[in-house]
């Protein structure tokens, strides 16, 4: 009975949005069997782009953790902030380092692990060095906007008007939606 209840009710198909979910899913997973491609290049180019967007999504995560239009509290503490930096970092080399080396070591005459290791080594070091920045420059805009000023009902930061604020929240468009 408990499982008639409770489980059944999310196994039935619904009218809308996940009929349709489920469906674009089921195809896009037939396709490489109805095109008759072979199954390992399908699962190596699965595994590339998952993770070459593994470090994109978690520093996005990360830069939306601590925007305070995002969060509507308290940003993400600096210690979180500095376990979660080097998580990023990571992700960064190894994507970098497989991509240099599928991209660039393939078609370089000379080119070695070595060398791998140092171009992907130099772009985690550079990113780690834009993402401080990043979130340095978003913590000391919070910290601005934190002290509440007596003319304001709340300490609410301003809603989030464009992807232009997610990663630079004092820099304005040069065009907007909005025209005069």
């Amino acid at each position: 009975p408990w499982l008639q209840r409770w489980v059944l009710p999310f196994l039935k198909w619904q009218p809308r949005g996940r009929n349709l979910f489920i469906a674009a899913h089921a195809f896009v997973g037939l396709i490489p069997a109805l095109v008759r491609v072979e199954a390992l290049p399908v699962i190596l180019l699965a595994q590339t782009v998952g993770g070459s967007l593994l470090p994109i999504i978690a520093w996005v995560l990360l830069i939306c953790l601590n925007h305070p239009a995002l969060v509507h509290a308290e940003p993400q503490s600096a210690l979180l902030n500095g376990l979660m930096l080097p998580c990023v970092i990571i992700a960064i080399f190894l994507a970098s380092t497989a991509l240099t080396d599928n991209l660039i070591g393939r078609h370089v005459n000379g080119w070695t692990t070595t060398t791998t290791v140092a171009f992907a080594l130099s772009i985690a070091v550079l990113g780690a060095i834009v993402l401080t920045f990043q979130l340095c420059f978003l913590r000391r805009s919070c910290h601005r906007r934190a002290a509440p000023r007596p003319e304001a009902k709340s300490a609410r930061p301003p809603p989030l008007r464009s992807l232009w604020m997610l990663f630079l929240p004092h820099f304005e468009p040069p065009f907007t939606a909005e025209r005069d």
